[in-house]
């Protein structure tokens, strides 16, 4: 399985409390092992059994009769993966699993097996495959639930490619890479007022670079999370509360950055902040200056040159109304003119014009 096509299952798959999923390893004679897991844990045994085997044969001191010692010594996992090799079929059973769901699908399905075991299994008479999970009913593919080893997987369900250079009119594309791990709700599915407010916070951008730009995309890895339209952009922090008294549509997560930059709208000097906020709150505000202003990379030599920066910064006021060639653009991997490695530089902000 190339690179690709992993980055792509894992993708699908997700993170978040519903990250989990079941497999089965088979071969022509059926499944012989089950398993629960997240990521790529499915490719792990064999991968596992390959640098066990590998590890074998290429000590020259073992005789063959010694090598096949060792590997009668592993787990009946382990031997049945080297002994069929190639023919190892491994099968997505069920995803979009909370951990304690993937324990009970997990252990219901070895024990069903366990039980079966010698007998023959009738064609069952059941008309459809049982409930989806969220995540598989919110899968653009429209997927029902079903095993599906690999390759179909691929196929249905995971997530595809979508050229950026196929929108028409300009795009801002936000990485929320260290921010999306949370924007998940009590039921463990994405949150969109969290993945909102993650790209709607203020950030240091060249206004007149945002000329014409109708939309923002969420990105986490690559992967299209959320979609907003934007229906302003707003003037510099400091005078927008000015006018304002308030920030109209300010987000509220990340918590501890709109913390601060709340603080940063009201107070246009240190000294103002210092007799405004409470002792607490001007602790906070005072320690995140002086870490910024230790920041090697910065050209800020006081807390108020930091100060006065952030104060400049901007924010997107956003709305849901965007259209459905845009929308189309959820849950796909952005390319650029075929390039898929287009995002991975570590810029924040990267313009489609």
């Amino acid at each position: 399985m190339t690179f690709e096509e992993c980055k792509r299952i894992q993708d699908t798959l997700g993170i978040g409390p519903r990250s989990y999923y079941v497999y089965a390893l088979c071969t022509d004679s059926g499944p012989f092992y089950i398993g629960k897991g997240k990521g790529l844990r499915i490719l792990n045994h064999q991968d596992a059994a390959q640098l066990a085997e590998e590890s074998i044969n290429a000590d020259d001191m073992l005789s063959p009769e010694e090598r096949q010692q060792r590997i009668r010594a592993m787990s009946a996992k382990l031997q049945t993966i080297i002994g069929n090799k190639d023919r190892i079929e491994p099968v997505i059973i069920k995803w979009g699993l909370t951990e304690h769901e993937a324990f009970m699908c997990e252990s219901s399905l070895i024990n069903l097996l366990k039980f079966c075991k010698g007998k023959s299994i009738a064609e069952l008479t059941n008309i459809v495959n049982g409930h989806a999970s969220p995540l598989e009913q919110d899968n653009p593919s429209d997927v029902k639930s079903k095993a599906r080893p690999l390759p179909l997987f691929l196929e249905e369900c995971a997530v595809s490619h979508k050229d950026i250079s196929e929108l028409r009119g300009k795009v801002v594309l936000v990485k929320i890479n260290s921010t999306y791990p949370n924007c998940f709700n009590a039921d463990g599915l994405p949150d969109e007022d969290k993945i909102r407010d993650s790209v709607s916070g203020t950030w240091k951008i060249n206004r007149r670079g945002q000329d014409g730009i109708q939309y923002v995309f969420a990105l986490y890895r690559g992967r299209v999370v959320g979609i907003y339209h934007i229906s302003r952009f707003s003037a510099p922090l400091g005078e927008e509360f000015q006018i304002h008294h308030c920030l109209p549509g300010f987000s509220s997560f990340p918590e501890q950055a709109r913390r601060m930059d709340l603080m940063v709208a009201q107070y246009a000097s240190v000294e103002q902040a210092r007799k405004g906020l409470s002792a607490e709150d001007f602790q906070f505000f005072f320690d995140t200056l002086t870490k910024k202003v230790n920041l090697k990379s910065r050209k800020a030599k006081t807390l108020q040159d930091v100060l006065d920066a952030w104060r400049q910064r901007a924010y997107y006021v956003l709305d849901k109304d965007v259209p459905q060639d845009v929308m189309a653009f959820m849950n796909t991997l952005v390319t650029l003119n075929g390039d898929q490695t287009f995002l991975q530089c570590e810029a924040s902000l990267q313009y489609r014009f």
